[in-house]
């Protein structure tokens, strides 16, 4: 399953050189270097959205450079030009799409991992590596085994941390253990003895999550104007579709005034930016005193939402988003 929260972390300490005025050169190259590493062992599949911040160390909410894009390869010189020198702070930040594998069909997620780069104008830094995936534990984030899908993909992760580490000149330290995992310096710890930490953390923490970035991004008071949040019962659901990819599910309780919308987690960040709306329209329909399941009629089989399914429960739908 797809998180929103780090599964696991790692960190590597780093030293780049800042003497010949080309330190931010220097410490894109070392990023770059590092990405394609993760690319040689297909963990990696190209750039998502990446950010360069370069401020005093004093005062890093007011950068004296930012930018946002893509690889960040080609804008070294522009941060040279300000200079990367004592006291200043340079961060580079990149959400990295990736796949991974499940009876031997791969699946894309839009921020398998996340990789960044802090870098002093003193020549000291820190490499940092965060996976948002269970593919690479012995078990999943709702404490089931899944030998199959670790032997997949666990060496692949493996690989990657051994090559990281080459490039880098140093072995990782991995992060404190999360609620989902124990990293290691190899990956994870086999959790398939003593078991996970919770039996649920998925449902425990990982939907809570979500639930609260969207109504982040929703208007004040969204919550008492929709329809009730939850059901126990069965659900009617419609994909949400953004160029032919699925980005979340509508969905009404077959037998509650529920509704809502479940982001599908490998879409990445679009997942919640494409529910917004509906939500909203949920709202709407809901302080018109149009019943849920005709609210999700009217806008089933219409531009970018598909006709209806059912499926036995919320529960399972939340599952399902977080899977595929």
């Amino acid at each position: 399953m797809i998180t929103t929260e780090p599964v696991g972390e790692w960190f590597w300490d780093v030293t780049v050189d800042v003497s010949d005025q080309r330190g931010a050169a220097n410490a894109l190259d070392l990023f770059t270097a590092v990405h394609a590493q993760m690319a040689h062992q297909e963990i990696a599949a190209g750039w998502g959205r990446t950010t360069i911040s370069l401020a005093p160390r004093d005062a890093v909410a007011q950068p004296l450079l930012s930018w946002q894009g893509a690889s960040p390869a080609g804008e070294a010189a522009a941060v040279d030009r300000v200079g990367l020198v004592a006291g200043r702070l340079l961060s580079v930040q990149s959400d990295v799409p990736g796949v991974w594998f499940e009876s031997g069909t791969s699946h894309r997620a839009e921020k398998l991992f996340s990789l960044g780069l802090d870098v002093w104008g003193e020549g000291g830094g820190l490499v940092t590596l965060s996976t948002f995936s269970d593919a690479w534990l012995t078990l999943d984030l709702r404490e089931r085994a899944q030998p199959a899908v670790h032997a997949e993909n666990a060496p692949r992760l493996a690989a990657a941390l051994r090559g990281m580490s080459e490039v880098l000149g140093s072995a990782p330290d991995p992060g404190d253990p999360t609620r989902h995992a124990h990293p290691t310096a190899t990956g994870f710890e086999d959790l398939s003895e003593e078991g996970a930490d919770y039996d649920d953390s998925w449902g425990t923490f990982e939907v809570p999550a979500r639930w609260q970035k969207l109504m982040r991004l929703l208007p004040d008071g969204y919550p008492e104007q929709g329809y009730e949040s939850w059901t126990d019962g069965p659900v009617r659901y419609a994909k949400v579709l953004s160029r032919d990819q699925v980005m979340g599910y509508l969905w009404v309780g077959t037998a509650e005034d529920a509704a809502g919308y479940e982001p599908r987690t490998a879409a990445g960040e679009a997942a919640f930016e494409e529910g917004i709306p509906w939500l909203l329209h949920f709202a709407k329909a809901r302080q018109a005193g149009v019943p849920p399941l005709d609210a999700l009629r009217e806008v089933a089989g219409s531009h970018g939402v598909s006709e209806l399914h059912d499926i036995d429960s919320l529960d399972m739908l939340q599952e399902y988003s977080g899977r595929h």
